[in-house]
C-alpha cells in the first residue's frame, strides 16, 4: 500500500514536498559562539507515509547554508528529482537564495533577494521562463530555513511569529512551545500574499486520493513539528510537515560538528 500511495502522488505532491524539505533541512543552521565561526553537517533521512523517499544533506559554514538533496527508494522509479539550495544570510536573516533543481528531467532556477518589505524572485523554469516578480511583506521577511534557525536561538521562548517566504508565496508562520523534554515545537503557514492570484483558492481533493486514504489527519494549513535535542546546540533531531496529502518527516541520522578558524 505504501507503494501504490507513492505512485499515486508522485508528480504533484512530492515535487512540493521535497522543495519544503529542502528548505527545512536548514533547520542545523548556525549556532555560533561569539566571535567562533562553526560548520555544521547535517544529514537526514526523509520519510513519506512511513517510507523512506529522500535524503537531505545541509552543510553550513559562516554565513552560507548550502542544501543538497534527492529522492531515494521506490520513490526515484515514479520521480526522480535532486535540489540543490544555497543560502546566504546577513545578520541571521536571508539575503539570497539560490534555488537549482530538476524534477523528472525537467529543470529550472529561482533566486531570490530579501530586502526591507519586499522579497523578489527571479524564476526560470519549465513553467516560467526567465521572469522577475515582487512581493511586498510586511517588515522583514525569512525563508523556512533560517525562520527555523531563529526558533533555534530563541529557545525555549513560549512562541513567536514571523513572515516567511515558501513555494506558494509569503507565509505568516507562528510557532509555539508544547513540549520540554524534547523541546517541541508546532506551527502553522498561513498564505497572507500568493505568487498568483489563482493560488489563494485551494483546490479539492480528487476522490481517487482521498479513496486510497491519503491527506488523512491533514491540517488546512500546513503545520510543522520540530523537536530540537536537550543540549546547548538544540539540533533538529526530528521534523515532521502535514500538509493536506499527509505528513512527511525527517530524520537527523548524522551530526558532524567542526570547529573553523576565529573570525
Amino acid at each position: 500500500m505504501g507503494i501504490l500511495r507513492l505512485a499515486a502522488s508522485a508528480s504533484s505532491s512530492a515535487q512540493k514536498l521535497l522543495v519544503a524539505a529542502a528548505f527545512l533541512a536548514a533547520l542545523g543552521a548556525l549556532s555560533l559562539a561569539p566571535g567562533v565561526a562553526r560548520a555544521e553537517t547535517l544529514k537526514y533521512e526523509v520519510q513519506l507515509f512511513g517510507v523512506e523517499v529522500g535524503e537531505l544533506t545541509a552543510n553550513i559554514e559562516g554565513s552560507k547554508i548550502r542544501l543538497i538533496g534527492e529522492t531515494s527508494g521506490a520513490l526515484v522509479l515514479f520521480f526522480p528529482a535532486k535540489e540543490d539550495v544555497v543560502i546566504e544570510t546577513a545578520k541571521g536573516k536571508p539575503s539570497v537564495i539560490t534555488r537549482s533543481f530538476e524534477h523528472g528531467g525537467k529543470k529550472g532556477v529561482w533566486k531570490l533577494t530579501f530586502r526591507k518589505g519586499e522579497v523578489e524572485l527571479h524564476r526560470d523554469d519549465d513553467k516560467i521562463k526567465d521572469e522577475t516578480r515582487t512581493l511586498k511583506v510586511k517588515g522583514e521577511a525569512y525563508d523556512p530555513a533560517t525562520a527555523l534557525q531563529e526558533l533555534r536561538r530563541r529557545a525555549p521562548a513560549k512562541s513567536f511569529s514571523m513572515a516567511v517566504f515558501g513555494p506558494l508565496g509569503i507565509y505568516r508562520f507562528s510557532a509555539r512551545r508544547v513540549g520540554t523534554k524534547p523541546l517541541h515545537y508546532r506551527g502553522t503557514f498561513k498564505l497572507v500574499t500568493a505568487l498568483r492570484k489563482k493560488m489563494k483558492k485551494r483546490p479539492r481533493l480528487p476522490p481517487w486520493f482521498v479513496a486510497l486514504g491519503l491527506g488523512k489527519g491533514a491540517t488546512k494549513n500546513p503545520e510543522l513539528n520540530v523537536w530540537l535535542s536537550d543540549d546547548d546546540r538544540k539540533l533538529p533531531t526530528r521534523i515532521r510537515m502535514t500538509d493536506r496529502i499527509g505528513s512527511l518527516e525527517l530524520f537527523l541520522t548524522e551530526p558532524v560538528i567542526t570547529q573553523a578558524k576565529n573570525e
